[in-house]
């Protein structure tokens, strides 16, 4: 039944990774636009772009020996034989993978973003606006 406890928590966990996905694909889209304008670095799209699609590469070709083996049930013995001593075989893994490929994505949003500094009337503060947030730490700390 699809209504108990592990086969719900189950359809949650998976809603939620494919909406995560889906925003993360959004985000790379918005970061590309941003570029193309150039008003978001080219390294923030290019990070996000590679923490999103690897991952999604490696869940499309785990999925796809999925559906290989159960069109070729021949086929499930030899593909279970080679991965089943693999780290790949866990689900632990494939958890763990999403979870940093989402730390990856949400640290290069902090670092990677351009600085944008409030104005302080009478202060005449540096051009931040090119400046990213660990640019903006490092030109403090070579100051200091």
């Amino acid at each position: 039944m699809c209504w108990e406890f592990g086969g719900f928590h189950e359809f949650i966990a998976r809603a939620a990774a494919g909406f995560l996905a889906i925003a993360m694909l959004i985000a790379c889209w918005c970061a590309w636009r941003g570029f193309r304008k150039n008003l978001l670095p080219r390294r923030l799209f290019w990070t996000w772009l590679s923490v999103t699609l690897l991952p999604l590469a490696g869940i499309f070709a785990s999925e796809s020996l999925l559906v290989v083996t159960r069109l070729k049930p021949a086929w499930a013995v030899p593909i279970r034989s080679v991965l089943r001593h693999s780290v790949f075989w866990h689900l632990g893994f494939w958890e763990w993978l999403g979870s940093v490929a989402v730390f990856l994505f949400l640290s290069a949003a902090v670092f990677l973003m351009p600085w944008r500094a409030t104005r302080v009337p009478g202060h005449v503060a540096p051009n931040y606006r090119s400046m990213t947030a660990a640019d903006f730490v490092l030109a403090k700390i070579k100051r200091e």
